[in-house]
């Protein structure tokens, strides 16, 4: 998996020009990243900021995913039940929407 930031570094941030008709999303350095006007706008803004975030935990949920199959599977290919295909698709799909690798 690459390691290459393709977007805005964050941490980003739900920033002072926010009321509960627009949200502005800023960078860390300060930078203004979007305007957010859909209702509701305060969630919508929060998930947008917490985006950086996410994909890193995500990608730290895949690494961990990767060293428990080749722990957990046996010789025979057997995938132990701590492995679970659906989790890790869903992580990898997410990680490809939010990099456009895949």
């Amino acid at each position: 998996m690459k390691t290459e930031t393709k977007h805005t570094p964050g941490p980003w941030a739900i920033g002072a020009e926010t009321n509960l008709e627009q949200a502005q999303i800023i960078s860390g350095e300060g930078w203004h990243l979007a305007l957010v006007q859909l209702s509701p706008v305060i969630a919508n803004a929060r998930l947008i900021a917490a985006a950086p975030d996410l994909l890193a935990a995500c990608k730290g949920l895949m690494a961990a995913c990767v060293g428990l199959q080749a722990a957990y599977v046996g010789s025979n290919g057997y995938k132990y039940p701590y492995h679970s295909d659906t989790a890790e698709d869903a992580a990898r799909a997410a990680i490809a929407a939010a990099t456009g690798e895949g």
